[in-house]
C-alpha cells in the first residue's frame, strides 16, 4: 500500500511520505519502492475515476494510457525512443539521481484532467494546452486527450522539464 491525500477529488500519492518513509534505503531499494506504488497508484487512479486507462511499462517509463493496447505499445516506444534522444542531446546535464522511471499520464476526460492538475498548480500557471510536467513529489509528465496529434514533441517538452527539473 502507500500513504494518499486527496485535492479536489483526486486521491494522489503522499510523496514527502513516502520520501521521509524511504529516506535509510538505498538507491535500489527506492527505485524498486517508488516503481511498485507508481504500478499500484496508476491502476487505482484509473479505476477511481471512471477511467479506462491502461498501464503499459518499459524499463525507463510508465505510460497510462486510454488508446487501444497496439497504439499504446506504440507510444510506449515513442516514449523511449524520445527519451534516448534527450539523454543523447542532453549530456551530463541529467543528473544520475533521479529514482523511479518516468510516469506518464494520458487523460481523456477533462473534468478529471483539470481536477488532477489543480493539485499541482498554482494561478499563474495557466491553462494545459497538450502536456504538464506536474513536479509537487514524484514528477509526473501529464497529456491531455487533445494532444495526441503531437504526442512526440509535446512529450519531449515535457520530458526535457523533467531532466531539468533538478536545477529548479
Amino acid at each position: 500500500m502507500y500513504p494518499t491525500l486527496e485535492a479536489y477529488g483526486i486521491h494522489h500519492v503522499d510523496w514527502e511520505t513516502v520520501y521521509s518513509e524511504t529516506e535509510h534505503l538505498t538507491a535500489a531499494e527506492k527505485n524498486e519502492r517508488y516503481n511498485d506504488i507508481n504500478r499500484k497508484w496508476l491502476s487505482d487512479f484509473s479505476a477511481g475515476n471512471g477511467l479506462d486507462n491502461r498501464v503499459c511499462e518499459s524499463e525507463h517509463s510508465f505510460l497510462s494510457t486510454y488508446v487501444p493496447n497496439r497504439q499504446a505499445k506504440r507510444r510506449l516506444k515513442t516514449i523511449s525512443s524520445v527519451r534516448n534522444r534527450l539523454v543523447n542531446a542532453l549530456g551530463d546535464l541529467i543528473l544520475d539521481e533521479y529514482t523511479g522511471k518516468h510516469l506518464i499520464i494520458e487523460i481523456e476526460d477533462d473534468d478529471v484532467l483539470y481536477r488532477f492538475l489543480t493539485h499541482f498548480s498554482t494561478e499563474e500557471d495557466g491553462h494545459l494546452v497538450g502536456g504538464a510536467l506536474c513536479s509537487r513529489g514524484y514528477l509526473q509528465i501529464i497529456m491531455s486527450r487533445h494532444s495526441w496529434k503531437f504526442f512526440s514533441p509535446i512529450l519531449a517538452h515535457e520530458m526535457t522539464h523533467l531532466f531539468l527539473s533538478y536545477y529548479d
